[in-house]
């Protein structure tokens, strides 16, 4: 290819070319990492209580009640607190597993006490 006799609709295509291909290449990179990082989450919860009562909470909103399934969707730049109560008579076995999201990930069985009633959190 001989440069000193490229035309200037030549040069203009050719340099026109270049950079749309920089600039397709850099929008593919930001749409991958917007879709891998600013996606919503999904946070997946199943609880169990055999003889009482359990409230499951995200943040200050009460997502399960009593032996149940969950999924509730997360906004991923967000930091979330997990919380419950359970109230019932004393050794009763309750728990709760949290599969998704990874960090989350979270397995619970636990006897209630004397005093008939348990609490706990976590935070992710």
């Amino acid at each position: 290819m001989h440069y000193r006799n490229q035309s200037g609709i030549d040069r203009f295509l050719s340099t026109f070319c270049l950079i749309l291909i920089l600039v397709s290449d850099w929008v593919c990179a930001w749409i991958i990492l917007i879709h891998s990082f600013g996606g919503m989450a999904k946070l997946v919860v199943s609880t169990f209580i055999g003889n009482g009562s359990m409230r499951l909470y995200l943040d200050d909103k009460a997502i399960l009640v009593n032996s149940d399934a969950v999924t509730v969707e997360l906004n991923g730049d967000k930091e979330y607190v997990i919380h419950w109560f359970v109230q019932g008579a004393a050794d009763t076995s309750y728990s709760i597993t949290i599969s998704s999201p990874k960090e989350a990930e979270f397995q619970l069985t636990r006897s209630i006490g004397k005093e008939g009633k348990d609490w706990g959190g976590i935070r992710f």
